[in-house]
């Protein structure tokens, strides 16, 4: 059995498509009340290819605090693919690191199986409560 091509990650061609694909974030979306428009505004929205088929899509920003840059992930999702996560996670870390000089890559999930496969790449949970009144 022979091995899944490698991820690339690249600026998403079609925004429209790319949002499409994200859809499926915004239902999981943390809080309930964010819809795809909230999460990819101010963001840059990027494909997952493998073998040049989009697989994935998400979107990210850089924020800026007193204590360094950041990049958030807002919202991700994936139609196929083996790794995907982790590609997303290491292109994230690379970007932050050579080319924004970030400090942090933060991202929000309501997903246990993504927290422990985040938890197994270094990243740490921070928790984040919410209460639809």
């Amino acid at each position: 059995m022979g091995h899944p091509q490698a991820l690339t990650i690249e600026p998403a061609q079609d925004r429209a498509a790319a949002l499409q694909r994200l859809e499926r974030a915004a239902l999981r979306e943390v809080t309930g009340a964010a819809s795809v428009a909230d999460l990819a505004r101010g963001c840059a929205l990027f494909d997952v290819l493998q073998a040049g088929a989009v697989v994935g899509s998400f979107a990210a920003r850089v924020d800026e605090y007193s204590t360094g840059r950041e990049i958030t992930v807002t919202a991700a999702a994936a139609t196929g693919g083996e790794g995907v996560t982790e590609a997303l996670a290491a292109w994230c870390e690379q970007e932050a690191r050579e080319r924004i000089g970030a400090r942090v890559v933060t991202c929000q999930t309501s997903r246990r199986g993504l927290v422990r496969r985040l938890q197994r790449a270094g990243y740490r949970v921070a928790y984040v409560l919410s209460k639809e009144i």
